[in-house]
């Protein structure tokens, strides 16, 4: 490798090294046409776009937009920028990934600040929400659809390992999101969450299942070939964690059964409110201990006394899947990005 990656820096915008001789860089020039890069993924070309076969492309985030340079050509401070691409409701455009490094054909975009101060957009409820943009054609990208996080939370670093999306969202931890469908259904609706860890749980009962704060997990490594996952964190150092399942959630499958029927029984007076609140918890941090099941869950859902507490959580998820849970309400803007 002739060049390491392009180092963003501030208003300065981007600088190239040439690391031929690691002891000895050097800068044969920058990229400082658009300004402010906070971040940049920069590849060899392998998309669509056939005019762009081959080229060095970086995919920069601006703070206010994304910004794709063709930077084949690294000497004497040449800016070729081929698209700068902003949307509603961007506030600092901090990061992203491509979905596939072979076949560049959609970006995940965070945005840090977007939670906690956009006033238009998906991101107002203040879930983490990744942006999905379609760059099958590089001068013209265009958003094609979004994903939100379960857990109220600012997002912050993302990338892409065998078909799955590492995500490290403060407060919320570490999420991995299944990215398969993603070529097939742009709009982001078929993608989940197969995995999370939970790194900061003193926010889990507070509005929203979290806080849309500056805490928990900064950013983290999931390129290991042990599949080992190192996590960051802020407050209390770092966890080394492994996946035992990458599998997506199943659909709940209903069923006019006691379980069901115990959990929105009309004629007790709001045992139906009861269970949104319970089922919102449980569907939204996969809870696995059977006593913070409500007793009236547990006695309809156990189906004898010999049902073991696995299978007691696992009736009641399902039915929970068919409980209208309470949406999560637009965060108030009560500060700002200074």
């Amino acid at each position: 490798m002739k060049y390491g990656p392009m180092l963003p820096l501030g208003l300065r915008g981007s600088i190239f090294l040439n690391i031929t001789d690691p002891a000895n860089p050097w800068s044969p020039g920058c990229a400082a046409g658009d300004g402010y890069v906070h971040d940049a993924q920069c590849l060899v070309y392998r998309g669509p776009d056939k005019k762009y076969q081959g080229r060095d492309i970086c995919y920069a985030y601006n703070e206010d937009t994304l910004t794709i340079y063709d930077v084949t050509n690294k000497v004497s401070n040449v800016t070729n920028i081929i698209s700068i691409t902003s949307y509603p409701g961007a506030e600092y455009v901090h990061q992203g990934v491509v979905n596939d490094e072979h076949n560049q054909e959609y970006i995940f975009l965070d945005d840090e600040f977007d939670e906690r101060d956009a006033m238009v957009g998906p991101m107002t409820q203040g879930l983490p929400t990744t942006l999905i943009f379609d760059i099958r054609n590089l001068e013209n990208p265009h958003y094609s659809g979004n994903y939100e996080g379960k857990r109220r939370a600012i997002d912050h670093n993302q990338y892409v390992v065998d078909g799955y999306l590492y995500q490290f969202n403060y407060g919320a931890g570490l999420s991995v999101i299944d990215i398969s469908s993603i070529t097939e259904d742009p709009s982001g609706d078929s993608l989940c969450e197969a995995v999370f860890f939970d790194i900061y749980p003193e926010d889990d009962e507070m509005e929203g299942g979290g806080t849309v704060a500056f805490l928990g997990s900064w950013s983290s490594y999931a390129n290991f070939k042990s599949e080992f996952i190192f996590v960051h964190t802020i407050e209390r150092g770092s966890f080394v964690v492994k996946m035992t399942s990458k599998e997506c959630p199943k659909p709940a499958v209903r069923e006019a059964d006691e379980c069901l029927t115990s959990l929105r029984a009309s004629s007790i007076e709001g045992r139906l409110e009861n269970s949104q609140d319970f089922c919102g918890n449980l569907v939204v941090r996969q809870i696995g201990d059977v006593g913070v099941v409500p007793d009236y869950a547990r006695m309809g859902c156990a189906g004898g006394s010999n049902s073991s507490s696995s299978e007691v959580i696992a009736k009641v998820s399902s039915a929970c899947g068919f409980v209208p849970t309470t949406p999560v309400l637009e965060l108030p803007r009560t500060t700002s990005r200074p």
